[in-house]
């Protein structure tokens, strides 16, 4: 039988998905230092991480390398019976944009609506201003400095 696209299993929560891991690591026939190993872990954190009791949890890195090793990917995949049942609860979304009832919204607010673009410019200039005063503290300290050395 070919192992390409076969499930393993049906993950809705952190513990199924650690206790997934320990059986697909155990239907392997591996170790848990040899997945570390071929991760690039540290010694004996795949067990920290896959515990009952987890010690630690997957981070970015470690879910990617750790997938990796194990030659698994994960699937995001609708749950048609949970949506039947959750749609109802859903809000609707308004529409992104200006309001209908301002006729002409205030600079601030323009801004922070849709011009990422000019808040991450203020941002870069405000890290401009504050490093040009820090040199100038800088240069002031070390000019003190100099002083009470020469005396």
């Amino acid at each position: 039988m070919s192992e390409r696209g076969r499930i393993i299993a049906e993950v809705r929560g952190y513990d199924e998905f650690t206790a997934a891991l320990r059986a697909w690591i155990a239907e392997l026939g591996t170790t848990y230092e040899c997945i570390d190993e071929l991760a690039g872990l540290q010694e004996r954190y795949l067990a920290k991480m896959i515990a009952a009791t987890p010690v630690r949890s997957f981070s970015r890195m470690s879910l990617a390398a750790t997938l990796g090793a194990l030659c698994l990917k994960l699937l995001v995949v609708v749950d048609g019976e949970k949506l039947a049942a959750m749609r109802p609860r859903y809000t609707v979304r308004k529409k992104q944009g200006a309001h209908a009832n301002d006729a002409m919204p205030t600079r601030k607010t323009h801004y922070l609506r849709g011009n990422s673009g000019y808040m991450s410019c203020l941002r870069h200039k405000g890290v401009l201003i504050l490093s040009r005063r820090r040199r100038a503290i800088a240069r002031h300290a070390a000019v003190t400095r100099w002083r009470q050395v020469r005396q």
